[in-house]
Order: C-alpha cells, then sequence, then structure tokens
C-alpha cells in the first residue's frame, strides 16, 4: 500500500515538474514550440492560428499554471513524498535511482554479461578486467549465434535467414578445398613450395584469402563480416560506407582475428589442452591442426604477416566475403554517386532493414577499463590493455601513434608523448549518480525536456522522401548512442575506472573510447567525475576552466588573456 501511494506522488511530483519545465520554456517565449503539448495538458478553446491567438493562449497559460505550480502546492507534495521516505516501512523499496536502475533494461547480451562480472564480489578488478577483455572478444568472433540466441521476431528470422545463405556459400568457397582430407589445399600449397614471395601472383593471393577463412571458420567469419559492416555503415553520417575502404577496413580486421585464433589454438595443440565441451575451441582445433598438418606453424605466421599489409590480399579477402552479401542475401545495396565527375561506390542498409538490424557498437574498446592501462615500453610499442592481443586486434598499430602508415615511425619528443599518454590514462573516473539519475528518469519521458524526442526511435517508411530518411537516420543515429552511453554507465556506475588514450599524427590526443568519454558532448561529460577527490585544482587548472566558463558564456572570440580576466 506505502509502495503504491509513494508511486503515485512521486508521478504527481515528476508530471509536476515536467509541466513546470514547459511553464518555465513559455516564459522564456519558447511558447511557439510547447504550445500544442500544453494545449493537449489544458483542454482551452484555441482557434486562432494567428500570433495574436498565440499571445490570448499564453496570458490564459500564466494564470492557470502559476495557481496550479503556486509554491504551497509543490511544498505540500514533497512534503508528503519526504514524510513517507523518512519512516521505516518495511515495504518501501530503496532509492530512486536504484528503482530507475532497476526499471532500465541493459541493453544486450554482451552487457548484461559484463554486468555480472563487474558485480562478482570474489573478484579483484584485474581478473574482472582479464574477464571482460576476453568475453568481448570471443563475443565479437561468436557474435552471430550469441546474437540468434538473444533475438526475438522479426530480427531472429532475419539474423537466421543470413547466417544459413552466408554458411551455404562459405561452404561453396571452402569446400572444394577440404573434401577428401583436404587433398586439393594441400595440392595447392605444395604448388608454391613453400615459397610465398612474389607478392602480386593472384594465385597466392587466393591462396591467402582462403587460409584466412579457413582459419577463422564459417561462424567467426559471418560474425566478423556482418558486425562490421553494419557498424561501419551505422556510424557513417549518411548510413552508408564507400565499398573500398569497407572491403580494406574489413579485410584488415579478419586478418587480426586470424592471428589471433591461429596463435589461440596452436597454444591448445601444444600444451595437448582441448575443452570437448565448448563446440566452438572443439571446431577451431580440429580445423587449424588440419590446417597445420599441411603448413608448419611458423612457415604459416610468417606467410600472413608477410601480406597482412598487402593492399591485393587486404581488398580480396574483403571482396571475397562481402559479395556473399551483397549478391545473396538482399540486405545490403550498392549506391553510386558522382561527385565532381569521380564516381564512388557505397553500400548502404535496404531500407526495409535499416530498422530490423541495429547492432551494437559496444566492444572492448568502446569500455572503460577498470585497472590502469599498460604504459609505453621503452621501445615505444604500446599495448593499453591487459591482453596484448586486445590492443593489436583493435587498434591499427602497436604504437602510441595512430594513422598515418607512412609517417607513424616519424615522432618527435615520444618520450614527452609517453609521459602525457600516461598522466591521463593513470587518471581515474567514476560516474555521476546524479546525474544518472536525472538521465533515467528523463529517457522514459515521452516529452523529454531534455532529450527533445532523441529518447525515441523514428521508423523509416519506403514512402518517405529522401530529405525525410536522412532526417530520421540521422535521429536514430543519435538515438543509439544516448542508448549505448547511458548502458555503458549504468553498468559501470559502482566502478572507478580509466580511459586509455592514444595520439593521432598531429600529436593530438584522443580516448580509445569513443561512446562514454570526457572528449564527448554533454551527455558524456555530465556522467563523468574525477574519482580521486583530494588532488586540488592547480593554478593552471584554474586558469582553465575559467577558459571553459568564457567559452560557455560566448566569450570564445577573445584574446586568451581577455578571457582569464
Amino acid at each position: 500500500m506505502v509502495n503504491t501511494i509513494m508511486n503515485i506522488c512521486n508521478e504527481s511530483f515528476y508530471k509536476l515538474v515536467e509541466d513546470m519545465n514547459l511553464f518555465t520554456e513559455i516564459l522564456l517565449n519558447n511558447y511557439k514550440y510547447n504550445i500544442k503539448q500544453l494545449i493537449k495538458n489544458y483542454p482551452l478553446n484555441y482557434d486562432k492560428p494567428s500570433m495574436v491567438g498565440v499571445n490570448f493562449i499564453k496570458n490564459e497559460l500564466n494564470e492557470r499554471l502559476l495557481n496550479l505550480f503556486g509554491a504551497e502546492n509543490v511544498s505540500k507534495l514533497e512534503l508528503l513524498i519526504n514524510t513517507i521516505k523518512d519512516n521505516d516501512f518495511n515495504d518501501i523499496g530503496s532509492t530512486d535511482l536504484q528503482n530507475r536502475l532497476d526499471k532500465y533494461n541493459i541493453e544486450g547480451p554482451l552487457m548484461v554479461k559484463i554486468k555480472m562480472i563487474l558485480d562478482e564480489k570474489n573478484q579483484d578488478n584485474y581478473t574482472k578486467q582479464i574477464a571482460i577483455e576476453k568475453l568481448s572478444l570471443e563475443y565479437d568472433l561468436n557474435w552471430f549465434a550469441n546474437e540468434m540466441k538473444n533475438s526475438v521476431d522479426a530480427r531472429s528470422v532475419i539474423l537466421h535467414d543470413i547466417y544459413k545463405i552466408f554458411n551455404t556459400k562459405l561452404k561453396f568457397i571452402t569446400q572444394p578445398f577440404i573434401k577428401n582430407n583436404w587433398i586439393n589445399l594441400k595440392d595447392l600449397i605444395n604448388k608454391f613450395n613453400n615459397n610465398f614471395n612474389s607478392e602480386n601472383d593472384k594465385d597466392i593471393i587466393k591462396l591467402f584469402s582462403l587460409l584466412i577463412i579457413l582459419i577463422l571458420g564459417n561462424d567467426a567469419i559471418i560474425s566478423t563480416t556482418f558486425k562490421n559492416i553494419i557498424e561501419i555503415i551505422n556510424s557513417s553520417e549518411n548510413m552508408r560506407a564507400n565499398r573500398t575502404d569497407l572491403l580494406f577496413k574489413l579485410g584488415f580486421k579478419l586478418i587480426k582475428y586470424a592471428i589471433y585464433k591461429l596463435d589461440n589454438t596452436n597454444k591448445i595443440i601444444k600444451n595437448n589442452i582441448t575443452d570437448s565441451h565448448n563446440k566452438y575451441i572443439l571446431d577451431d582445433f580440429k580445423r587449424i591442426k588440419e590446417i597445420l598438418n599441411l603448413l608448419p606453424y611458423d612457415i604459416l605466421v610468417k606467410f600472413i604477416y608477410d601480406f597482412k599489409l598487402n593492399d591485393l590480399a587486404i581488398f580480396e579477402l574483403g571482396d571475397t566475403v562481402v559479395n556473399i552479401l551483397e549478391n545473396h542475401s538482399n540486405i545490403l545495396e550498392r549506391v553510386l554517386v558522382t561527385n565532381n565527375n569521380v564516381r564512388e561506390v557505397f553500400i548502404s542498409v535496404k531500407e526495409e532493414y535499416l530498422n530490423k538490424l541495429n547492432v551494437s557498437v559496444i566492444n572492448v574498446t568502446q569500455l572503460p577499463m577498470l585497472v590502469k592501462p599498460n604504459s609505453p615500453t621503452i621501445d615505444n610499442k604500446y599495448f593499453p590493455y591487459i591482453q596484448g592481443e586486445i590492443s593489436h586486434i583493435y587498434n591499427t598499430f602497436d604504437s602510441v601513434v595512430k594513422n598515418k602508415h607512412s609517417i607513424r615511425d616519424k615522432v618527435e619528443n615520444q618520450h614527452l608523448l609517453n609521459q602525457t599518454i600516461n598522466y591521463l590514462n593513470n587518471t581515474p573516473f567514476k560516474i555521476n549518480l546524479d546525474v544518472l539519475d536525472f538521465i533515467l528518469n528523463e529517457w522514459y519521458k515521452e516529452n523529454s525536456v531534455y532529450f527533445k524526442g532523441f529518447n525515441k526511435l523514428q521508423v523509416i517508411n519506403k514512402k518517405d522522401s529522401e530529405d525525410v530518411k536522412r532526417n530520421k537516420q540521422s535521429h536514430n543515429s543519435k538515438y543509439w548512442r544516448y542508448l549505448n552511453i547511458i548502458n555503458i554507465a549504468t553498468v559501470y556506475k559502482n566502478e572507478i575506472f580509466y580511459f586509455p588514450t592514444f595520439a593521432d599524427f598531429r600529436g593530438r590526443i584522443y580516448t580509445l573510447t569513443q561512446i562514454l568519454t570526457y572528449q564527448g558532448d554533454d551527455l558524456c561529460r555530465s556522467l563523468l567525475l574525477f574519482a580521486n577527490e583530494e588532488i586540488p585544482l592547480t593554478q593552471n587548472g584554474i586558469k582553465y576552466l575559467f577558459f571553459y566558463f568564457a567559452n560557455l558564456c560566448g566569450k570564445k572570440n577573445l584574446e586568451y588573456y581577455k578571457i582569464i580576466e
């Protein structure tokens, strides 16, 4: 009974606050934006579309709302809520924040499993971080199987159909080489007599692609290919990706996954350890063992490393797997775009599948770390995660400076850059629970003043014009970004964590995480607090704080010393 009263009081109070916010907008002359909503809530005779009519309704609403939101009424409601809270009733739950956290449904099976790891009381943060890194990587490699288990309705049907088609076509590519005890693959390997030096030989490049596909296996190829394609398309501004760029990104990622899987399986073979209860490990073990019987580990690894930066090999691999989805799944479509007489081929998801194939972009590099990231080594190698393969797979190069392959080793003042990276990496953060409380409350509001509609997905219809579709895609992209931010903040709400960083070729430093980060938007930054509150603000820190305040007040164009004044 008490819970029921509390719920009614809380709902009434938050409804009042919501309406007060609308009323505030009215007083700030933003009434045109909210007038329709207020008329729905408080029916009045309003049939005058002119500005005179708007002013008339504004004046009536002002008087009516002032009476409704009188200080006495709000104070009484607050007093009632606090009185019930202060009494020791057995059936009263915990705080409002906890109630909202309980109501919040963590999106995605990966994040649910990560929360289970974080909630484990008998493990230290180092062990938890290793578990999260391993879980995230294995989840990506087996993404399809995991998602099909956790999908329902139309999405589940689509995923099953894609898997079936993809699996059949991959078997069509690999089966001729592995039937009859792998005799055809053996003949193809023997043709080159373990000499794979000709980087432009088309047959060697085809053998390279075939070996990567066989090492990974169908399930890992399907998972990584589909997930990465949808992620790349969804993260682009206009929901489509340049086909050539996509092929290179995908091919490069598949090669890194293959190296990881080959190394892990070789260790299992060496130590004679197999887990007959794990289907994926057992299948990998049998398949990769067959490959290593034909091509010794050292020679195979050298072959892969020699070709992993070969543009033709990367393109061939990416093109082989993307062609399957393009030509047989009806999910993707090619779009030809001409700009300044230059024709480009883009890939996008067909309209009818856009709302059904939302893929979470959360992987291990989008999560904060529970322990301080590893420092750069003496020879300037950089593996911020506990497991080196995590850093290697998800980052372009194993160095502090990313991108621009041609100049990545030409870094001046590397020691200063390393010091800066270490300082930022070792700064602990925590979630601002008060802000999280507010955000969760706003997320479920039908007319959230903060999110302004971006807490709801918009359905894209075939009849929509191109402009409308583009606007809806942009809207939905922001929705998913907000949801991922809230997702991570909710899961890590009780943790102290760190953000690993890197530098681009210009020396600009960024966090590896691109979702919840102190370099993100207002929502991101509002959710983060420094965990070490004992460190005082320095004089330089105070100056930069003033500088930030001045920017917020619109004083961006003044000279630095004038801003500080």
